[in-house]
C-alpha cells in the first residue's frame, strides 16, 4: 500500500504540477488581463482627454479662424483707409504748396508796399518839413506885410495930412 500511496502521491503531485502550471499560468494571464483591461480603462480615459482637447483645439481654430477673418478684414478697411488718407494727404500737400507760393507772393507784396509807405512817409516827412518852412515864411511875409500896411497906412494919413495942409496953406 504504501507503494500505491507513493503512486497516487506521485501522481497527484505531477497532477498538481500540471494543474499547478496551468493554474499559474493562468493567475498570471489573469493578472495580465487586468493589467490590460486597466490599461485599456486608461486608454479610453486618455482618448476622451484627447477627444475634448480636441473638440477644444477645433474649437480655438475656429475662433482663431474667425479671427483671422476678422483681422483681415480690419487690415483691408484699415489698408483702404490708409490710401484715403495718403490722397487727402496729397491733395493738402498740393493746397500747402499752393498756399505757400500765395503766401510767398503777399510776403513780396507787403515788402513791397512797406518799402511804398517808408517812402510816403519820408516825403511827408519832407512835405511837412517844406511846409513848416513856408508856414514860417509866410508867417513872416504876413508880419512884414502887416507892417508894410501900416507903413503905407500911416504914410497915406501923412500924405493925406500934408496935402490937406497944403491945400490950406497954398489956398
Amino acid at each position: 500500500m504504501d507503494i500505491m500511496f507513493l503512486d497516487a502521491k506521485k501522481k497527484r503531485e505531477r497532477h498538481a504540477n500540471k494543474v499547478s502550471e496551468p493554474s499559474q499560468n493562468l493567475d498570471a494571464s489573469l493578472v495580465n488581463v487586468s493589467i490590460l483591461e486597466l490599461a485599456q480603462h486608461d486608454a479610453s480615459i486618455k482618448e476622451e482627454r484627447l477627444k475634448e482637447d480636441l473638440a477644444l483645439v477645433d474649437a480655438d481654430t475656429e475662433n482663431f479662424e474667425k479671427k483671422i477673418k476678422q483681422l483681415e478684414s480690419e487690415l483691408d478697411k484699415t489698408t483702404l483707409r490708409n490710401l484715403e488718407l495718403e490722397e487727402e494727404l496729397k491733395v493738402i500737400l498740393e493746397k500747402c504748396s499752393e498756399y505757400e507760393g500765395l503766401a510767398n507772393t503777399n510776403e513780396k507784396r507787403r515788402l513791397e508796399l512797406e518799402g511804398l509807405i517808408q517812402i510816403a512817409n519820408f516825403k511827408t516827412e519832407v512835405v511837412e518839413s517844406k511846409r513848416e518852412t513856408y508856414a514860417f515864411k509866410i508867417s513872416e511875409l504876413s508880419s512884414k506885410l502887416e507892417a508894410s500896411v501900416a507903413k503905407v497906412s500911416s504914410l497915406e494919413h501923412s500924405l493925406h495930412d500934408t496935402n490937406t495942409r497944403a491945400r490950406l496953406m497954398g489956398g
